[in-house]
């Protein structure tokens, strides 16, 4: 005898309903997160200034004390688009072309200038970057010096040799990448390189941030943004949310040794597709750490205990999610007023990603937040700073700031000068924005 339709309904309501309520919210959430229902829109902005010279630069760092913004920037779109692991791009022709560098922008001239690199002569395949004071640097002449700290995807030398042998390469990480420690003289032209840091905890990472230390530059965090370094794997881990499998980790060097002399420990536990790493409000130990393809804004202490002998661990206090993807968080702390929160650059179409990252003429729309707390009522504002539909520029990883001195501006709302690049953007680019 056939069931009824009512009986039917009745059997289906039950696994349809748990379906529903069980996997329907995180699928939405992957669609908003990925821009899938999103149309990219071209922001309609005061003024938007091109900063020359600075191509495929993904990271910004904004040096208070200096007033200066620095970057590490690649040298052509081919080479980028050629190697570069984050994306799981391991073309070796194009990692031999490679030839990152150093910049500074300007933000009263909004001109850029390259820091010639000294001590180094290695290849230098730029991701994150991270600029403090050096506070041991003798300034009584009122000089200001900091030290850069940088990503570098470097090739793995036992993959090179294998290729060159026509060895097997089956088991064999193509890519060795490490971060690189140089020092700068605020106002000059060259930065030294003092040492390369490697460690085998570190393994695909993406951003880094040194900490307050009496010796600075010694004490770092950087963010392993994959468990798998290619494959499907990967591609789930980008997709499904709950692949928590990815961690920061505390890197302390030795003063005064230019290799070795690295320890390093698990800073955090295992979270989804960690990302950029920025510094909070300052004078604080407080960090935010990006889940970029969940959309989710990690913020927290850097804390140390006598139980890990010293070791630096994050303890998460709080969690924002975005409506888009997001990479390198900054803070903006306002010199003029109460509008202080973090920047958040993003993809507002991350979803186009794998089918235009290979194109030279390829599109991504990008999007910046500022994502604001209310200590009143302990809730956070999120707003659009900026978004632009790929005619502006070309994705958005890194972003920072500056405020416009209300006084000198005389106008009615606050203003800011925000400045975005992208992994792939053929340059910086400076636009005028609304704080209010």
């Amino acid at each position: 005898m056939a069931p009824s339709a009512a009986v039917l309904v009745g059997l289906l309501s039950v696994p349809l309903g748990y379906f529903a309520t069980t996997y329907g919210p995180p699928i939405a959430r992957g669609l908003t997160v990925f821009g899938i229902t999103r149309t990219p829109v071209a922001g309609v902005y005061e003024s938007v200034v091109t900063i020359e010279g600075t191509r495929i630069c993904e990271d910004l760092s904004y040096h208070a004390d200096s007033g200066l913004i620095f970057t590490a920037c690649e040298d052509s779109l081919e080479s980028r688009l050629g190697w570069f692991p984050p994306l799981a791009l391991f073309d070796t022709e194009a990692y031999k072309k490679s030839k990152g560098g150093l910049f500074y922008i300007d933000p009263e001239t909004q001109k850029a200038e390259q820091i010639n690199i000294v001590k180094y002569s290695e290849p230098f395949v730029t991701h994150g970057i991270d600029v403090v004071t050096d506070t041991t640097w003798d300034n009584t002449d009122g000089s200001q010096a900091v030290y850069i700290v940088a990503v570098n995807h470097l090739a793995n030398p036992a993959y090179l040799s294998a290729l060159a042998n026509n060895a097997s390469t089956a088991g064999i990480d193509k890519a060795r990448s490490q971060l690189e420690v140089f020092h700068y003289i605020i106002g000059s032209s060259i930065a030294q390189h003092v040492r390369s840091v490697w460690d085998p905890l570190i393994t695909t990472p993406n951003d880094v941030i040194a900490l307050k230390s009496s010796r600075p530059a010694t004490e770092l965090l950087v963010t392993n943004d994959h468990f798998h370094r290619e494959g499907h794997w990967r591609t789930v881990e980008d997709l499904w949310f709950g692949a928590a499998w990815t961690s920061t980790v505390y890197l302390r060097t030795k003063p005064g040794v230019e290799e070795g002399g690295v320890t390093a420990s698990l800073a955090t536990g295992l979270l989804h597709n960690n990302n950029g790493i920025g510094h909070g409000r300052p004078g604080t130990n407080e960090i935010a750490i990006t889940s970029c393809a969940s959309g989710r804004l990690r913020l927290g202490t850097v804390v140390s205990t006598k139980a890990n002998k010293g070791a630096k661990t994050v303890n998460f206090t709080d969690t924002v999610e975005l409506d888009s993807v997001i990479d390198n968080p900054s803070f903006f702390s306002d010199p003029y007023g109460d509008l202080s929160g973090w920047v958040l650059p993003g993809l507002s179409r991350a979803a186009d990603l794998a089918k235009t990252i290979g194109d030279p003429k390829g599109v991504n729309p990008a999007i910046v937040w500022l994502a604001r707390h209310d200590q009143s009522t302990n809730t956070w504002s999120k707003r659009v700073l900026f978004e632009d539909d790929g005619s502006r520029i070309r994705s958005a990883s890194g972003a920072v700031l500056v405020a416009t001195n209300p006084k000198k501006e005389g106008a009615v709302k606050r203003t800011g000068w925000l400045y975005v690049t992208g992994f792939v953007s053929s340059s910086v680019i400076a636009v005028k924005v609304d704080l209010e």
